[in-house]
């Protein structure tokens, strides 16, 4: 398969940026189905669904710091458990 025209002038970097954007909207898509939820701070982002499929429970976008990380994740834990959620998809990029 042939990488159009416009994507084959971006740099390396900007690909990679495009493709994790492009997963970001379908997370983001997840909260028109019913029931969903979707949260997104600027530390990280995270939805959740009510199937059972780990794509359904996921966090993604990243931005913590040594002194942020572990309360963040803690907290990110309680609330998928809050939720019954035995199983969290986490996109790291």
């Amino acid at each position: 398969m042939a990488i159009p025209v416009a994507f084959s002038t971006l740099t390396e970097q900007q690909r990679r940026m495009s493709a994790a954007e492009n997963l970001f909207a379908l997370f983001r898509s997840m909260q028109a189905l019913p029931d969903a939820e979707l949260v997104e701070r600027d530390d990280l982002s995270f939805h959740w669904a009510p199937y059972t499929n780990s794509m359904f429970h996921g966090a993604w976008r990243p931005r913590l710091t040594r002194e942020s990380a572990d309360r963040t994740i803690a907290e990110t834990i309680a609330w998928y458990r809050a939720r019954s959620t035995p199983l969290i998809f986490w996109f790291i990029d």
